[in-house]
């Protein structure tokens, strides 16, 4: 295994149950935070489903609620239950409780890896060209990063407008910082993707404003601290895998968000991502507890 996928492993809490589920090692957050990387916890929940789904199921959705900070002291408890099996499609919750406190609820919905759907409608929104620089800078931290996690190239738009947030889109090049020893489509990749999802999300209100999450001197995206992002929090946060069996987090993806609302101390956040030979993989949405001043 590799790092990432140690990080996000859980196994059977207690040996005469297949339905409820732990993490293997600590948990993981980001650098000078005490709350627990939401990415993580998101992953760990669908390791536990794909655990309990068995071989045969490819996940097509996911819908997180974050109710609770988790905290890094103790063990997070994966139940998985309300499971409801078609004959070509599976849906099943997972309830993440640590010290019997419910700090995240998932629903999922899986297909078939061997169904086919015949020749439907077909489209996908193509990948967008961006321009990374004459030399692009490689960084390891930075707006809602979690440390360790992923590495990253920026691509400004320069037609970004403070003044006009709600069309202001936001580029990047992402990949994990260390190998998956395992073919893309793999369950290891599509595990580590729903961290990917949630490391660029929660910083897009702020963003889309001019505001950075980072000290002025840490604005090169080296900074471990991420001191504004305290006081921020995702709400929820869905996923629709579209491609799993195109997922290889070792290869660049692109990576888009933007922000088409904010109010009400709220920002709703979406999210595309694309291969590096410009497959679709996944569209999230993002509820964001944003704080931040307008100004």
């Amino acid at each position: 295994m590799s790092p990432v996928s140690d990080a996000l492993a859980v196994k059977p809490a207690f040996e005469d149950r297949n339905d409820i589920f732990t993490n293997v090692n600590p948990l993981w957050r980001p650098d000078g935070m005490k709350a627990v990387f939401g990415g993580a916890l998101m992953s760990q929940a669908l390791n536990a489903a794909l655990q309990t789904v068995g071989p045969s199921w490819s996940v097509q959705s996911m819908h997180c609620q974050f109710t609770s900070a988790a905290n890094i002291d103790s063990p997070v408890f994966y139940h998985v239950h309300g499971m409801d099996s078609k004959k070509t499609f599976l849906v099943c919750n997972v309830s993440a409780r640590q010290q019997e406190r419910l700090i995240i609820t998932a629903t999922l919905r899986f297909t078939r890896s061997s169904y086919s759907v015949g020749t439907g409608l077909q489209h996908a929104t193509p990948k967008p060209k961006i321009y990374l620089g004459p030399d692009p800078k490689h960084y390891r931290s930075g707006e809602g990063t979690a440390k360790g996690l992923c590495e990253f190239k920026t691509a400004p738009d320069p037609s970004c407008d403070p003044q006009s947030p709600a069309g202001n889109r936001f580029r990047r090049l992402v990949r994990l910082r260390s190998r998956i020893p395992h073919p893309a489509g793999t369950r290891d990749h599509v595990v580590a993707l729903a961290a990917v999802t949630d490391t660029y999300c929660l910083g897009t209100p702020g963003r889309a404003h001019g505001l950075s999450l980072l000290r002025p001197s840490e604005a090169s995206g080296e900074a471990e601290a991420q001191w504004k992002v305290r006081q921020m929090g995702t709400l929820s946060h869905s996923i629709h895998f579209l491609n799993p069996q195109a997922v290889c987090l070792n290869e660049w993806m692109l990576e888009e968000t933007w922000c088409p609302w904010a109010g009400d101390e709220r920002g709703l956040v979406m999210l595309h991502l694309w291969s590096q030979d410009g497959v679709l993989l996944a569209v999230c949405t993002q509820e964001v507890c944003d704080p931040l001043p307008s100004t």
